[in-house]
């Protein structure tokens, strides 16, 4: 049983900011967050969100069972969303794993009619009992099934240990595999090659919204409250600063009544929301250009309200019915090794591509500085884009690795050969979707490895696949450059075991039978015999 409970306040219309209370202090009413993978404190009603319990521990019941609002779960039960992933890729396996499973379905009826084969063939050449009986436990004793079926698995758990020595989460996946055989690595922009935490420049807001210290703290409070329904690193930034602007205009104005009545969020664009204060509705949409465009709110793209977007800086835009209000100019600091990662990964012969919804500027500016030709960077791409991008660059280049860190790059992820999550994003472990699942875990089903924060590596490890540092503490760009080499390292041992287990079944089964015994005397003598 769960010691607390994460406890979603009254007036917390989003649960966006959940309180960790004591389970034994829960009343009847409480409304709690359930996040995946948590055991569940208390009897309850699920109310809103769909997911799976597993109830073994209360009714003995192996499967889990599906829940979805109005139905009843019981303190003690687990939330399997986070298990379903793992589940998932148990379900499936890699190429090498069927192949051999072909091969297994049929060898223990071919071993049988083997052995039967010689002992008929040993009986009706007039040889005694006890040699007839020695030749079919021969063949029965060498045929060896378990290099088969275990030879490959084993490896599999192996490369599987290893990862989570290292903080990585990886699928048991047939992709395992074809990461190996790809040579072209997909990196989204934000949050991969540069910092998830992003830092404001410069913030300007139209004079309709800045004339006032009422309307400047009304503004902030709805960009503050729009902001926590999302995990994107804007967002995040967004809510940030408006939780700075709120501490210095707190006593201006008396908020408590301002209501976030509806959001939605279009992954790749931005959000848009609904507010009410004081019997007044406004539409507050924050964003790109593209969802700008979207709200029917037009503006010069080369500056806005006095900020210059022709910098390798991006902009994030803020309207208020269908007008705009203003504007935000950011930027984030580039991973300390992300040159030499590239540089390592072109070194190995892989072809390396940047993509991004930001602006080209900002993309390119980011390209130059760790490495990646200009001609392979795609920019102002929305979600659907992306992943138009990777089935593009499969077609031409075979399998592809997908790097990304957020929601929006899910559907580049599930089409990519092999999807690489960075979760080093803090909130986007507590974030969930408006049906109630975890966006990490949505990040989770879509990919085949998540990069955990604070990966650790053995000092051996590192020496022996990556080569990259001998330091045990790794960057998210570290993992995934022991990751590659992990594949390769895994696929160049599955194979050769595969191979050798065929050999030695194909050569010791024909040996144990006693056929090429005589065989093999046979062809010499009439080799010396054919001789002048």
């Amino acid at each position: 049983m769960p010691s607390t409970a994460a406890v979603i306040a009254p007036d917390d219309t989003n649960g966006s900011n959940p309180v960790q209370v004591p389970a034994d202090l829960l009343q009847p009413g409480d409304l709690l967050l359930l996040a995946p993978g948590d055991s569940i404190p208390a009897d309850c009603r699920i109310v809103e969100g769909h997911s799976t319990v597993h109830e073994t521990i209360i009714k003995g019941e192996p499967e889990p069972r599906p829940v979805s609002p109005g139905d009843e779960v019981y303190a003690g039960c687990s939330n399997a969303r986070t298990l379903q992933a793992i589940a998932k890729g148990n379900e499936t396996k890699s190429d090498a794993e069927m192949f051999s499973n072909r091969i297994l379905r049929w060898f223990s009826a071919a071993v049988l009619c083997c052995s039967a084969a010689t002992g008929l063939y040993h009986y009706f050449t007039g040889a005694s009992t006890i040699l007839v009986l020695n030749k079919v436990a021969a063949v029965l004793l060498c045929a060896c099934p378990c290099t088969l079926g275990l030879g490959i698995p084993m490896c599999l758990m192996s490369a599987n240990a290893n990862a989570h020595a290292a903080g990585i989460f990886l699928k048991p996946s047939p992709q395992v595999e074809r990461a190996a055989d790809a040579k072209v690595i997909v990196f989204d922009k934000t949050g991969t090659l540069t910092s998830s935490t992003l830092h404001a420049k410069a913030i300007e807001m139209t004079v309709e919204w800045n004339t006032s210290a009422e309307q400047e703290a009304l503004i902030w409070r709805m960009i503050g409250q729009l902001s926590q329904c999302s995990s994107h690193p804007v967002s995040v930034l967004l809510s940030r600063k408006a939780e700075e602007q709120s501490e210095s205009a707190k006593n201006s104005i008396c908020l408590s009544r301002l209501v976030l009545s509806h959001y939605e969020e279009n992954p790749g664009s931005g959000l848009t929301g609904k507010f009410i204060f004081k019997g007044s509705e406004f539409e507050v949409a924050i964003g790109n250009v593209r969802h700008m465009h979207a709200q029917q709110v037009y503006f010069a793209p080369d500056s806005c309200l006095g900020l210059s977007t022709t910098t390798s800086d991006s902009m994030v835009y803020i309207s208020i019915d269908h007008r705009l209000a203003g504007c935000m100019k950011y930027a984030s600091d580039i991973i300390p090794d992300a040159s030499q990662v590239m540089d390592s990964l072109h070194g190995h012969g892989f072809q390396v591509f940047m993509m991004t919804g930001d602006t080209m500027v900002a993309a390119l500016a980011v390209a130059n500085h760790v490495g990646i030709p200009p001609t392979r960077v795609y920019a102002d791409l929305a979600p659907p884009d992306k992943a138009e991008l990777i089935n593009r660059l499969q077609a031409h280049h075979g399998p592809v690795i997908m790097v990304g860190d957020n929601i929006n790059d899910a559907p580049a992820l599930s089409t990519a050969a092999f999807g690489v999550v960075v979760s080093h994003n803090p909130k986007l472990n507590n974030s969930y979707d408006k049906y109630g699942q975890s966006l990490l875990a949505t990040l989770q089903e879509e990919a085949d490895a998540l990069l955990l924060s604070n990966g650790n590596l053995r000092k051996s490890q590192a020496d022996k696949l990556s080569h990259s540092t001998s330091s045990p503490h790794r960057s998210s760009l570290q993992q995934l450059e022991y990751l590659i080499a992990l594949t390769h390292e895994t696929t160049r041992r599955v194979r050769p075991t595969l191979n050798w287990s065929l050999l030695y079944n194909l050569l010791t089964l024909p040996l144990a039978s006693g056929l090429l015994v005589a065989v093999a005397p046979s062809s010499i003598s009439a080799y010396i015999n054919l001789r002048p």
